[in-house]
């Protein structure tokens, strides 16, 4: 797969890898490739998005994101 420029950094990434990078912990498979970055709705497979407030947890139902990042509050 050729790699894709996004920001500062190029993909795809291992979900692993960008958890060791934020400090974060994988719950899941740690070897799944991301291959970009999206809000939640628009997120599809390879996809890595984010909750930052509760009020959105429902979104992990319908969303297609292969790795979702939040906080141990949310």
């Amino acid at each position: 797969m050729k790699a894709k420029k996004a920001g500062n950094g190029t993909f795809p990434w291992r979900l692993a890898e960008i958890a060791k990078w934020v400090g974060g912990t994988v719950v899941g498979e740690g070897g799944t490739q991301i291959t970009g970055i999206c809000g939640i709705r628009e997120a599809g497979p390879g996809h890595l998005t984010f909750i930052a407030n509760a009020k959105y947890l429902h979104l992990l139902e319908s969303t297609k994101a292969s790795a979702v990042i939040t906080s141990k509050e949310v």
